[in-house]
């Protein structure tokens, strides 16, 4: 069937549908584009190796007690696993009491807080401890409560990293490891 103009009405409509599937097409994926990047600027990446870094700087920690013993963590080896921070150390402890000295390596897992601006290991705790001759042992409860203070003074008083100097990092408000990733959250 002709119109006036000599074009076939049939051919004129299923034009029209294509070109509204066309538009329909072209707003979903416009709608589904800006929705991605206003999710992914509500994230910030923080590189993984100056979180290492910042770590590492930490180290050696060197604990001592007059009526516990002596502590000293050294040489870390920090990597990301399961969205933790490990760090795997040198572990020396010289109990007190006895005068015993262990040795060996131990693995630490943390989370990451931010406070103020300030990038801290929070709840820094001890996974496994190996002694020197590669024996799995437990601390005593004096290494335990060395252990203990040390990470108390690291999720409070000893910051690994100020991130308020940095314009990309100021309205973070939270932070998370996630896919082995350090993400600041705005």
């Amino acid at each position: 069937v002709l119109n006036s103009f000599g074009y076939n009405l049939k051919l004129g409509e299923y034009n029209m549908k294509k070109s509204i599937n066309f538009i329909i097409l072209g707003v979903i994926l416009f709608v589904i584009i800006i929705s991605a990047y206003i999710f992914t600027q509500n994230k910030t990446e923080i590189p993984k190796e100056t979180i290492i870094s910042a770590v590492t700087s930490q180290f050696p920690i060197e604990k001592s007690m007059y009526t516990l013993g002596d502590m000293k963590l050294s040489n870390p080896t920090v990597y990301f696993e399961n969205d933790k921070l490990i760090i795997d150390a040198d572990y020396e402890f010289k109990d007190r009491a006895t005068s015993e000295l262990t040795t060996g390596k131990a693995k630490f897992e943390s989370e990451l807080e931010y406070k103020n601006s300030n990038l801290y290991l929070w709840n820094f705790n001890l996974k496994k401890l190996i002694t020197k001759d590669g024996k799995d042992t437990k601390p005593d409860k004096y290494a335990l409560t060395l252990i203990s203070t040390i990470s108390y003074e690291l999720q409070y008083k000893k910051p690994l990293l100020y991130l308020g100097n940095n314009k990309k990092f100021n309205s973070i408000k939270s932070i998370k490891i996630k896919n082995n990733k350090v993400l600041g959250e705005k």
